[in-house]
C-alpha cells in the first residue's frame, strides 16, 4: 500500500467520523429537546382524564363531609389529603382544557380550602368544619362557572350511599 492510498483511507475515516460524529449529535440534540420538552409540556384535555380526577374530588368531599358530621376526624383527615393528593396532581400535570388553564383554578380555588379545612379538622370544631365544607363547594361550583362546566353543581350531600362506617 503506498502513501497516497494511506492518505486517501485516512481522509475517508475522518469524513466518516465527522458525519458520523454530525448524525450522533444531532440525535443527543433531539433527545434533549424531547426531555425539556417532556417537563414542561402543557397536558391537553385529550391527553388527561380530567373528569376522572373531578370525580374523584366528589367522592372524597362526601366522603370527607360524612366523615366530618361523623366526627371521625381521623376520617376526615384522610380524606382531605386524597383531596389534596388529586389537587396536587391536577395542579403538577399543568392541565389545559378549552383553552383553561384547569391546574391554574385548582390551585388557586381549590387548594386553600383544602388547607383551610384541614385545619378545622385539626380543630375539631363541627360548626366551623361545616361552614369550611360550604365554602369549598362554593368554590368548586365558582371555578365550574370560570371553566364553562356551570351545569355541574356540587351541593352538600343529602344521604351516605357508600357502604362504609363513618
Amino acid at each position: 500500500m503506498n502513501t497516497r492510498n494511506l492518505i486517501f483511507i485516512v481522509v475517508i475515516f475522518f469524513v466518516l467520523n465527522l458525519a458520523f460524529n454530525a448524525y450522533l449529535l444531532t440525535k443527543v440534540n433531539r433527545m434533549e429537546q424531547f426531555l425539556a420538552n417532556a417537563v414542561t409540556h402543557e397536558v391537553k384535555e385529550e391527553e388527561y382524564e380530567l373528569a376522572e380526577k373531578m370525580a374523584l374530588f366528589q367522592r372524597y368531599s362526601e366522603k370527607l363531609y360524612f366523615a366530618g358530621k361523623n366526627k371521625n376526624w381521623d376520617l376526615a383527615d384522610f380524606y382531605l389529603e386524597e383531596l389534596e393528593e388529586t389537587a396536587e396532581n391536577v395542579i403538577k400535570s399543568k392541565v389545559v382544557d378549552d383553552g383553561i388553564n384547569v391546574s391554574v383554578q385548582i390551585q388557586e380555588m381549590l387548594l386553600p380550602k383544602i388547607k383551610e379545612l384541614q385545619q378545622k379538622v385539626k380543630q375539631k370544631n363541627e360548626n366551623e368544619f361545616k361552614t369550611s365544607y360550604q365554602a369549598m363547594l362554593m368554590n368548586c361550583n365558582g371555578c365550574h362557572m370560570l371553566t364553562k362546566h356551570g351545569f355541574v353543581k356540587i351541593r352538600e350531600p343529602k344521604q351516605n350511599i357508600y357502604s362504609q362506617d363513618f
